[in-house]
Formats: structure tokens, sequence, C-alpha cells
């Protein structure tokens, strides 16, 4: 099975899970909530996530869809008229999709790296980093 058919399968198997009992908008999933839905579904395969250099030469893959579309939204090169049509956003949850199967297999809980990243470059280190928007009092 190529690697375009499997994304393809992954979203058709994944859609399920995602619309069907989904949060309100008013809820959010978190990462470790993603992360085990992934989980399961991958576990009905053998083996269920690919070698490592696999995963990264995938998520090259994507990335390069995101960029390509990104060029096609703002660049100077159009899209072909006998091009698909493609949304960024589905080009961005596959990016989305492969990292979480690269932490899955690695078991890498995403929900405390983000936390960690949060309090270390965004509390600590970035906090000053960057300059900020002036508060506009009115």
């Amino acid at each position: 099975m190529s690697l375009k058919d499997l994304s393809k399968n992954v979203k058709s198997e994944l859609e399920p899970h995602f619309n069907s009992g989904s949060p309100s908008p008013k809820q959010t999933q978190g990462l470790d909530d993603i992360q085990k839905q992934v989980d399961e579904w991958v576990k009905q395969f053998n083996p269920p996530y690919w070698p490592a250099l696999e995963q990264l030469a995938r998520l090259t893959e994507e990335t390069g869809e995101v960029a390509r579309e990104l060029n096609h939204l703002h660049g100077t090169k159009k899209k072909k008229s006998s091009e698909e049509t493609k949304e960024l956003s589905d080009e961005l949850v596959d990016v989305i999709f492969t990292v979480i199967c690269l932490a899955n297999s690695h078991k890498i809980n995403l929900d405390e790296a983000w936390k960690k990243m949060v309090d270390e470059k965004m509390n600590k280190r970035d906090v000053n980093r960057f300059e900020k928007k002036e508060d506009k009092k009115e």
C-alpha cells in the first residue's frame, strides 16, 4: 500500500472517531486524547507504527505538501488547472497525524512535552525575546 493510500485510509477510518462523540465547541481534546485515538486505530495494523526513518520520510513529504499549498496560496507559482484542489487544513492535519505517530512510537506524551515547552520557552526563555504590542488604553 502506498503512503498516499494509507493516508486516505487513515483519514476515512479516523473521521468517525473525530466526528461522532466529538467535543462540543466549548470542549477541546487534549493532545493526550488525540494520541490515544491514533494509537487505538493503528493497533489494528502489523506493525502499528512504521520504523522511525520511514515516519520521518512521511513527515518530510507531508511538510512539502503544506509548503506547496502555501506557495499556491501566497507565492508566485499558482496551481495548474489540472491539479487537484487541496485544502491547507487537510495538509496541516496530515503533518499533525504524522507527528503524533512519531511521538507515539517513541512513547512521548505530547501533552506533557507541550506543557514543558510552554514553561521553559514561553514563560522563561522567550518571555522578553520579542517586541510586544503596546497596550492601547481607551
